[in-house]
């Protein structure tokens, strides 16, 4: 079981928001997602825990059991906009930073791991980044319903993978 550390998630959140909430094809969705990549990956680079969310397996890929909360939180606080509108044929949820994160409990490295994953992930849409998280082993390997296993990225395939592993 982990232990969701609330500052650094409600950092994080806010940071990604400030950095990728304005793009259009960025709803709460493609948050979920880019948390889960971020939390996910960062484990397996480092063994260890940055946000220690928990993630749950639906039919639309990995869900942040407690990102409703943090940005009701940060909404709360007049840092983060939550608005709804169209975007193509589909209804979006999304969420704009207000203010600049403060960012004091993380790391610069969480930082720079953060910018990676957005760098990398945060162009795709809806469909397209749940798509490629539904070919993530951790989701792969949970039941509907159930919480995803931080353990479980060390089966991780080639394309999903992002830590360096030595050669046998």
């Amino acid at each position: 079981m982990t232990q969701l550390d609330i500052p650094k998630a409600k950092a994080a959140l806010h940071y990604v928001l400030a950095k990728v909430g304005d793009k259009p094809n960025v709803g709460e969705t493609v948050i979920h997602k880019l948390m889960y990549f971020i939390d996910f990956d960062y484990y397996e680079i480092h063994h260890e825990h940055l946000m220690g969310a928990e993630y749950m397996k639906n039919h639309r890929g990995p869900t942040m059991k407690k990102l409703a909360s943090l940005l009701s939180e940060l909404e709360a606080s007049g840092d983060v906009e939550r608005t709804e509108g169209q975007h193509g044929p589909h209804q979006q949820k999304r969420a704009n930073a207000l203010t600049e994160p403060d960012t004091s409990v993380l790391t610069e490295a969480q930082i720079s791991h953060i910018d990676s994953v957005l760098d990398r992930l945060s162009h795709m849409n809806a469909t397209e980044i749940s798509d490629y998280s539904h070919l993530d082993y951790p989701w792969i390997a949970a039941k509907n319903g159930d919480t995803l296993q931080y353990k479980s990225v060390f089966y991780r395939d080639d394309v999903r993978s992002v830590a360096q592993y030595d050669e046998l």
